[in-house]
């Protein structure tokens, strides 16, 4: 039909998508078909973004990707411009280690984007916020996404991913384990082995990976971001490893930090 965003839309698609479950080299082949097809810049901005994210993760250098998507958005206004170059340098951030400048641009997303998408910024936000010992702000994404009201499969899986990590901060081990259980369940029977991974990230955070449940969580997250060659992740799971221990939980339990700039350009 001579319609080129319809292919580029699948494109963009099946590449997130793809992101998500774990078939990272179809995504990345997918995008980079895509964006070696000359598309309009509405279509190639969210190419980029997309495009970006599975390298920023394998530890590879995005800066030519982010600089021509910089480049491309300028100064425009326009809210599918924005969240696409949000996202790129959320997850660009968060790969290199600037946790809070990552923790930023993950709520400049949600708070530029639209519907049950956000929900999926807010829980990186959450991650990032508790990797960061910040559980206020880990608190604030949950609030924000209990406030949006939305209900589906994904949804539910975030928010108990996140009310896990907030009762292993309190010291109520036994519900985080509980609830901990009950997400990582929900994102094996979804497919989303991306997020189930992040979870287990969170578990090796925030409780004693010495005891035999959380150290399972470990080895199976070990195992996706190995078999995706996520470099960056594995740094990050090794990194929570080398300062967890017994007592872990309690030691979070203390004073909430307070939040960090939403404001990316504040970073």
């Amino acid at each position: 039909m001579g319609l080129r965003f319809w292919t580029f839309g699948f494109m963009n698609g099946v590449g997130f998508s793809s992101y998500h479950v774990g078939e990272w080299d179809r995504a990345v082949e997918i995008l980079g078909e895509g964006l070696a097809d000359d598309p309009e810049p509405e279509d190639r901005v969210s190419l980029l973004n997309n495009a970006t994210l599975i390298p920023a993760l394998r530890g590879e250098d995005v800066g030519a990707m982010l600089a021509e998507l910089d480049r491309i958005v300028g100064d425009s206004t326009d809210l599918s411009f924005v969240v696409s170059r949000s996202e790129a340098h959320a997850v660009e951030a968060m790969a290199a280690g600037r946790l809070e400048e990552a923790l930023a641009w993950f709520r400049a997303t949600a708070s530029s984007g639209s519907g049950v998408q956000t929900t999926d910024s807010r829980c990186s936000a959450a991650h990032v916020a508790f990797w960061l010992g910040d559980h206020q702000g880990a608190a604030d994404e949950l609030a924000e996404i209990e406030a949006a009201g939305f209900r589906a499969p994904a949804v539910d899986a975030r928010r108990t991913t996140i009310q896990a990590g907030l009762a292993a901060v309190d010291g109520r081990r036994g519900e985080a384990l509980g609830l901990y259980r009950e997400a990582l369940r929900r994102w094996r029977d979804l497919g989303l082995v991306l997020d189930e991974a992040l979870c287990g990230i969170d578990m090796a955070t925030l409780l004693d990976p010495g005891e035999p449940e959380i150290a399972a969580a470990v080895d199976s997250t070990r195992e996706i971001l190995t078999r995706l060659r996520a470099n960056a992740l594995l740094d990050r799971l090794d990194a929570s490893l080398a300062s967890s221990g017994p007592g872990r939980a309690v030691e979070f339990a203390g004073p909430p930090v307070s939040a960090r700039p939403r404001d990316p350009s504040s970073v």
